[in-house]
């Protein structure tokens, strides 16, 4: 955004774009930063955010709703077997690879507290 480089609007952005064709994307090479895994754990902690901000009160309203939803898993059901430490891990890494704070995880997911809002 910073540099102007908003997609189809500027023709920049992480395509190129010539006109109203669609951009041409090599699939042949995968980045290999995210995985199934991960985005459970990234599921998590904005659950673990959504608490912690008292948006929800309780883990299950995020499951039922991921289920609900989406058809999938809540993050909380398979955070519950025993995750937590590597996912912990998986977003510190995650969020010193990509440079996005953000992504850190927050204290109730650092901690274990969101096991109390069951």
């Amino acid at each position: 955004m910073e540099m102007n480089e908003l997609g189809k609007k500027t023709g920049k952005g992480i395509y190129e774009w010539n006109g109203d064709a669609l951009p041409e994307v090599d699939r042949t090479h995968k980045a290999g930063i995210l995985s199934l895994e991960l985005i459970f754990a990234l599921q998590a902690n904005e659950g673990c955010r959504l608490l912690e901000e008292k948006v929800v009160d309780k883990i299950s309203t995020v499951d039922d709703t991921l289920r609900n939803g989406f058809n999938m898993l809540g993050p909380f059901s398979i955070l519950m077997d025993g995750n937590e430490e590597k996912w912990v891990q998986m977003l510190e890494d995650f969020a010193k690879k990509t440079g996005k704070i953000y992504l850190k995880p927050c204290e109730l997911m650092k901690s274990g507290g969101y096991k109390e809002f069951q």
